[in-house]
């Protein structure tokens, strides 16, 4: 043993090994003569391993009759863990080693725990030597969309025409109102059961009483004659974040129907709701991430920006922040999902990130979602200067599994829209209470 190949040598062994792959036993026993000094099938392993991390390839390579590349991978536990088991090498390995030894992706994978022991040992000849023992951990890396798949949705919207809008003939006499519709935490593609939770949702019922309570809202606010509309979207308007049905922080959950479809629904419900309004009003859109679907909003936002941007009458805002801001008069709104800061720090936030919008504005709001349920908290500043309503605004979607088995229950269900005036502030505030 402590033989040394060269390249040429080694580049045989290999072509040899490849013609029929079998187990380093079996191998080393019908190739004597390529191993003059060799005779223990632990050393070749090793020797692999080594040759492995040089370049050279080795098809289906085992140690136990077992393609120990499959053999890793197939290896997954339910929390998308790998365990790559013990390696034994007589050389030190490192973490980008194993990501060669077993030929996984760095992109799609990502070590968790790595541990490489040292093991002083003496051979039968008593020739001194040194044994590493590497035992490793992967676990998956969150993925939202498939890049494949992200590139096959740009090349379908390519090949489509933009949508051309006819003029809307507006009342030229203003009477500096907005609506704000703020349909925040709809779920869309949440499955409770009503056996389970008392109440149905899926992606159906989901459907039916979005666009009907928009509509509600719309004829509902018709006598404050207003000349602006505010719609958000987003805000956990989805589930899911992922293909593999879980939150775009890795929690699991239950999808009606698959998220491909899921996604083309969500973008027809919110065009259809826009189409709806922008008959009555101009409309500003603002798209607000969530915790449940942080990448898949921002996706959504792309595709409602492109479908109305030969529209005059609809502007989307799905810049990049995750706190958004509207002005409207001597009003500021400050708009974010609210599961990632600290109530009491919003008021003095929306003064740092607008401070020329705070020091224009009278009346000033932060709306959150995220609690599902309503919620107000008054901030005044240290100066005893006008204050900022902080607001929680409802759910649309029922009970999950989770809520219900944490005994989060009884709060009401709905959108909840607003009626801001120019110079005077909030008008009117509605809730609309959904009965499902």
């Amino acid at each position: 043993m402590g033989i040394k190949y060269d390249k040429n040598t080694i580049a045989k062994i290999v072509s040899k090994w490849n013609e029929k792959p079998t187990t380093t036993k079996l191998f080393l026993s019908q190739n004597k003569d390529l191993f003059p000094n060799v005779t223990n099938n632990r050393y070749l392993s090793e020797l692999f391993i080594k040759w492995r991390l040089k370049g050279f390839v080795l098809n289906s390579y085992n140690y136990n009759k077992v393609n120990a590349e499959n053999k890793f991978k197939n290896n997954v536990s339910s929390n998308n863990n790998l365990k790559s088991g013990t390696i034994t090498s007589d050389t030190p390995l490192t973490i980008e080693d194993l990501y060669k030894y077993h030929n996984i992706d760095s992109n799609k994978w990502e070590c968790t725990a790595f541990n490489c022991i040292a093991n002083d040992k003496t051979n039968p000849k008593g020739i001194k030597y040194t044994s590493y023992q590497v035992r490793s951990t992967f676990k998956k890396k969150k993925i939202g969309f498939d890049i494949n798949d992200i590139d096959n949705l740009f090349k379908k919207i390519n090949k489509k025409k933009l949508p051309t809008f006819k003029k809307i003939k507006r009342n030229k006499k203003k009477s500096k109102k907005l609506l704000e519709i703020s349909p925040v935490d709809v779920h869309l593609g949440q499955l409770s059961d009503i056996d389970e939770v008392g109440e149905g949702y899926n992606e159906k019922i989901t459907s039916r009483i979005f666009l009907d309570t928009i509509n509600d809202i719309v004829e509902q606010n018709a006598i404050f004659n207003y000349d602006k509309i505010l719609f958000i979207v987003g805000s956990d308007f989805f589930n899911t974040d992922t293909r593999h049905q879980t939150t775009s922080y890795g929690t699991p959950q239950n999808d009606s129907v698959l998220w491909r479809k899921l996604f083309d629904l969500g973008i027809q419900l919110n065009i259809q709701a826009i189409n709806m309004l922008r008959q009555k009003a101009p409309v500003d859109v603002v798209i607000i991430q969530g915790n449940h679907d942080f990448e898949r909003s921002y996706y959504l936002g792309c595709a409602i920006d492109w479908y109305f941007k030969k529209c005059n009458n609809v502007n989307v805002d799905n810049s990049h922040s995750i706190r958004k801001y509207y002005s409207f008069g001597k009003v500021l709104l400050g708009l974010a999902h609210g599961n990632k800061i600290k109530v009491n720090d919003l008021p003095l936030i929306m003064a740092t990130e607008q401070p020329l919008l705070w020091a224009n504005s009278n009346y000033r709001e932060f709306q959150l979602g995220h609690l599902h349920h309503k919620k107000e908290v008054k901030f005044v500043s240290v100066e005893d200067t006008k204050g900022t309503n902080i607001r929680y605004l409802k759910s649309m979607a029922p009970l999950d599994s989770w809520h219900k088995a944490m005994g989060f229950v009884g709060s009401a269900k709905g959108i909840d829209s607003f009626i801001w005036d120019y110079e005077k502030g909030l008008d009117c505030h509605i809730e609309n209470n959904l009965i499902l």
